[in-house]
């Protein structure tokens, strides 16, 4: 007989079975009533949720493949996005704002008014985005530089994940075309045809690439300018060619009178604004600036809800200038990185001032090319010092000055001719990132100061093919807005002559011929600047420093080649409490070269609110006490991990290390040639 438990036992007495009773379905009457009322509320939200994020009515779950079909709205709408030359995923989401053309001219005024679309992509953090229903409190602007640089190409990969692991994974970034610039309408092109104020077709737009790489192939045979006595004058005369035609586009809706950089700003104060529009009507959830990166001892830094973060390389600098000048409450944090001089950015002889370490980046290629010895292969055995490397460098620039190299391809059947101006030109841009390009370099000049012949150039033979086509698949399509900004934003014409500028910078760099050529492109042009207030630089012509909502952090390089630390340095004086700090490296931005210091500064300064020291001014006038931070690379000795290194850290070096490929391709010529078969 099975044992029994004492619970089962017969000696216990049993409880007496007691009549249902119908308590319990109050209750449950009760949470029905509530789950209905729930659910019907909850149904209310997700339809008001959707009318916010569709308009019409309809449920957008579309991605887009082309901007010309990316809608356009004064109320900012992000969709999901594949655009050409973007990664197939569906974390990028693109929006092309409505804004005004001109700010005297609010849209609400008139809907005649001319407006600008402007095409902004962004880059949500991990864990962030349209599925999760979470994003930044205050996403990441970020602007290239130029002027000219088309942000959408920017936030890409490689660089855009790079800039988005040196900032904190998680923070969204924001990338933008500036007015006239890529896929923002409408365009800076003078080359296209265009009826009215709407966007050409793609046929048209090809059509006016292809004729503006035939006019710019015509100028290669003319040289540096001070190459023959033509030169100059020839050059001239071309830049006022092209200032006329775009002349011939200027009217009230074409866009060319607004697009100088103070207007760009405002575009910017839109942005974040309508950024915040939307986060708020859709009741997103936010994460502020730093909030998952501080530990529980730190205190928060002031918040920058409603404000601009931003990261503005080379004239990207000036734009953040411009926009702390013009919003100073609205400064939530702004890293300035390769700074431009506003004080004398608004004149033609500003460009003297830019070059004055270009010199000491091209002795630094000779002095790191003799300290690799053997790895550089414009070192010789025997070589006592730099000035060895020094000698066949200028033997090869001698050699071409003399008479140019002939070639003939023997893939496209095409006659080529390297000239001296082709060599100083790609050294000009070998200085931007020394790390990458110097050996690039190095590996050139050798091959030509042993006397190779020319392998092949590819590429020059295809442009007749290329012109048959009605979609060359450009990410974007080229167009002037270098000239339309940067000659709308001078206001002192000049009054010395090309010869006297040359002259005068000639005493500064070796590449005074490099940079005439750019100073050029202001010739002849003569539209006028229109601006979004008639006090916007009130700010800028004030002798006291303009007091910013949060302080803003300068960095700069030891030696860089158009952006000197000395605009970094003196322009922080125009900033109350204003950080520096130096990245002790050469080329161009701290993007030239890995720095964990360097990246430190910029992730403490936008998660913790830490501002390094801000200069101070000696008895004698002279500017110290900024930070100096050391690099973790050099040219022929690239980044590689470090014992004490935790594998976060390493993550972002490498990250930084890799892009640095990119911008070497992205640094190329539309024409790539091999020197050299191997």
């Amino acid at each position: 007989m099975p044992a029994k438990s004492f619970a089962d036992s017969t000696l216990l007495p049993q409880p007496q079975p007691q009549p249902q009773r119908r308590e319990w379905r109050r209750p449950l009457v009760f949470g029905v009533l509530l789950f209905l009322v729930w659910t019907w509320k909850l149904s209310e939200w997700f339809h008001s949720r959707s009318a916010i994020l569709h308009p019409d009515g309809k449920q957008d779950l579309s991605v887009y493949t082309d901007w010309d079909d990316v809608p356009t709205s004064e109320k900012l709408r992000w969709v999901r996005c594949a655009i050409t030359g973007f990664p197939s995923t569906p974390e990028y989401l693109c929006a092309r704002l409505t804004v005004p053309m001109d700010y005297q001219r609010p849209l609400n005024q008139s809907a005649d008014n001319p407006k600008v679309h402007i095409a902004m992509v962004l880059l949500p953090a991990l864990g962030h985005g349209l599925d999760t229903g979470r994003f930044s409190e205050s996403p990441l602007l970020v602007n290239p530089g130029g002027p000219g640089g088309a942000g959408t190409l920017f936030i890409q990969p490689p660089i855009g994940p790079t800039v988005q692991t040196a900032a904190g994974v998680k923070l969204d970034l924001i990338g933008f075309d500036p007015r006239g610039i890529g896929h923002t309408v409408p365009r800076a092109d003078c080359f296209t045809r265009t009826e009215g104020s709407e966007d050409p077709s793609k046929e048209a737009k090809t059509v006016g690439a292809m004729n503006r790489l035939a006019w710019m192939a015509t100028v290669h045979d003319v040289g540096l300018p001070n190459g023959t006595n033509e030169a100059m004058d020839a050059l001239a005369h071309r830049a006022r060619a092209v200032s006329k035609l775009c002349k011939l586009k200027d009217n009230d809706e074409s866009g060319f009178r607004y697009m100088a950089t103070p207007n760009v700003a405002a575009d910017m104060k839109s942005i974040i604004d309508a950024h915040d529009g939307w986060l708020e009507e859709n009741g997103f959830e936010t994460v502020a600036l730093g909030a998952r990166l501080r530990s529980p001892s730190e205190a928060a830094p002031p918040s920058t809800k409603g404000k601009l973060v931003y990261w503005g390389f080379s004239y990207g600098t000036l734009l953040g200038q411009t926009f702390a000048a013009m919003y100073p409450d609205s400064v939530g944090r702004l890293i300035l990185d390769g700074v431009v001089n506003s004080h004398t950015y608004d004149r033609p002889t500003w460009w003297v001032s830019t070059m004055r370490d270009s010199d000491a980046v091209l002795d630094k290629f000779f002095y790191y090319c003799h300290l690799a010895k053997e790895a550089c292969p414009l070192h010789r055995d025997g070589d006592e010092g730099p000035s060895d490397v020094v000698e066949r460098y200028q033997h090869v620039m001698r050699t071409l000055r003399a008479q140019p190299i002939l070639a003939v391809s023997d893939i496209t059947n095409t006659p080529v001719m390297l000239l001296e101006a082709d060599l100083k030109r790609a050294m000009f841009v070998g200085l931007y990132s020394p790390v990458k390009l110097f050996p690039l370099m190095a590996m050139i000049f050798d091959k030509l100061y042993a006397g190779y012949d020319l392998g092949s150039f590819d590429g020059v033979g295809a442009w007749p093919t290329l012109m048959c086509h009605t979609d060359l698949g450009f990410p974007y399509f080229p167009e002037e807005s270098q000239p339309a900004i940067g000659c709308s934003d001078q206001q002192v014409k000049r009054n010395a002559t090309l010869e006297e500028l040359y002259k005068e910078t000639s005493k500064y760099t070796s590449f005074a011929d490099v940079l005439i050529s750019l100073m050029i492109s202001c010739e002849g042009w003569d539209i006028e600047a229109k601006f979004p207030r008639p006090d916007w630089d009130a700010n800028f012509q004030s002798p006291d420093p303009v007091n910013t909502s949060f302080p803003i952090l300068f960095a700069g390089n030891t030696h860089d080649n158009v952006t000197p630390l000395k605009a970094a340095v003196d322009m922080s004086q125009n900033f109350v409490s204003a950080g520096v700090f130096e990245l002790e490296a050469e080329g161009h931005t701290t993007m030239a070269t890995v720095s964990a210091c360097a990246v430190k500064k910029i992730h403490d300064y936008l998660h913790k609110g830490i501002v390094p020291p801000h200069p101070a001014i000696a008895a004698d006038g002279t500017l110290s006490g900024w930070d100096k931070c050391p690099p973790d690379e050099q040219p022929w000795k690239p980044f590689g991990a470090r014992a004490h290194m935790q594998a976060e850290q390493v993550r972002t070096l490498q990250a930084f290390r890799d892009v640095h490929a990119e911008i070497v391709r992205r640094l190329a010529p539309p024409t790539k040639f091999r020197l050299f078969d191997y």
